[in-house]
């Protein structure tokens, strides 16, 4: 149930039984003037409608009741800033986008706040279990830039990897979607691994956040598939291939707006 504050109102029990009622207060509720998050092929409810339901949504929030039965696990999905509840005792392991996993244990009734990120859940209980995930429309926080690639201090690396950005950049821009052009906007992270000669394969292109439409997002991949094959990579890199990330920003601000510092 959705209510508007700034009303007084009192709450009486009329079960003969005790009862629990979970209150979520939405501080910037009407930041109407915030970015908000664009929709992503790899939603939930499109990609994994069996194992999430949609309980309420409003232009300021989604409410999803995921339930999972023992060694069962959700398809791998884009998740914005929300919070996540458990209904019942719940442990789980989590596949996170670039091959990463943890295991998460929580208690019924636990709550935790968890940014954006892209992964999937795998119930490792013995028992079924059932968690809400309310997640905020607004404001829409992302990373544009993310730091800590190891060529980043090795010049000849950092000079490739401009160069690789730019010829990129040349064939993102020519021939945009009609929808990005009339103002869409998308967020798309893409995981890439060049080889020592300059080529992409066909797995090596991978997805790290996804908040754009199927047709962004195949903009982008057509983008770093047709500006290959590149030139050859230093020799300094020392690894038999390169890891990068490539970010694609349509119709959004470069840096976070405010509301998420």
């Amino acid at each position: 149930m959705w209510n508007r504050g700034g009303t007084e109102f009192t709450l009486e029990n009329l079960s003969a039984e005790q009862a629990e009622l979970l209150v979520v207060e939405m501080k910037d509720s009407y930041a109407f003037s915030q970015v908000r998050v664009p929709s992503s092929e790899k939603d939930p409810m499109l990609v994994d409608s069996r194992h999430f339901r949609v309980m309420l949504e409003n232009e300021h929030t989604r409410v999803l009741l995921m339930g999972l039965h023992p060694r069962e696990g959700t398809e791998n999905s884009q998740f914005p800033l929300r919070l996540e509840i458990a209904l019942t005792d719940m442990a789980t392991q989590e596949q996170l986008a670039g091959g990463k996993s943890r295991e998460v244990t929580r208690t019924a009734g636990e709550a935790e706040w968890k940014t954006d990120e892209m992964k999937s859940f795998v119930n490792a209980g013995e028992n079924p279990l059932q968690a809400v995930i309310l997640e905020l429309k607004h404001p829409f926080c992302y990373p544009w830039k993310l730091e800590g690639d190891p060529w980043e201090k090795d010049a000849a690396l950092k000079t490739y990897f401009e160069h690789v950005k730019e010829m990129m950049g040349r064939k993102w821009t020519k021939k945009m979607p009609h929808s990005a052009r009339d103002g869409q906007t998308g967020l798309l992270t893409l995981n890439l691994k060049l080889q020592l000669d300059g080529t992409i394969g066909e797995d090596d292109i991978g997805f790290q956040t996804v908040f754009a439409s199927e047709e962004l997002v195949e903009k982008a991949i057509a983008a770093v598939r047709d500006a290959g094959p590149y030139p050859p990579v230093p020799p300094s890199l020392g690894n038999p291939f390169m890891e990068m990330r490539m970010t694609f920003l349509y119709n959004l601000p470069r840096e976070p707006q405010s509301g998420c510092h």
